[in-house]
């Protein structure tokens, strides 16, 4: 079993985009962090289903990590509550809103 985890968040921004991941990198909470630009995202928005276009970031972390990275991606996030989740299938994931979701 390894300890590397995937955090994953989407901004609304390139800037904003660039903003977290620099800052995720900088203070050593993540090793690399790749930005996905232009996606297409479909979500759950005060009682309507909206889509817009957002940024993918991907931060390749550790476990032992995970809850700065969180916390430093909340800290920074324009969204509220930012959204954020891990790749580590034991654990629920971090979802705010309206939806949840359940490891399967």
């Amino acid at each position: 079993m390894t300890d590397k985890l995937l955090v994953l968040t989407t901004t609304g921004s390139e800037a904003e985009a660039s903003k977290i991941a620099e800052m995720l990198v900088g203070r050593r909470l993540a090793a690399c962090v790749n930005i996905i630009p232009r996606i297409q995202s479909v979500y759950p928005w005060q009682g309507r289903v909206e889509s817009a276009e957002e940024f993918l970031l991907i931060a390749k972390t550790s476990q032992g990590k995970e809850q700065e990275v969180h916390a430093a991606i909340r800290e920074m996030h324009s969204y509220q509550p930012g959204v954020h989740f891990d790749s580590d299938p034991g654990r629920q994931c971090c979802i705010s809103g309206s939806a949840s979701l359940s490891p399967t």
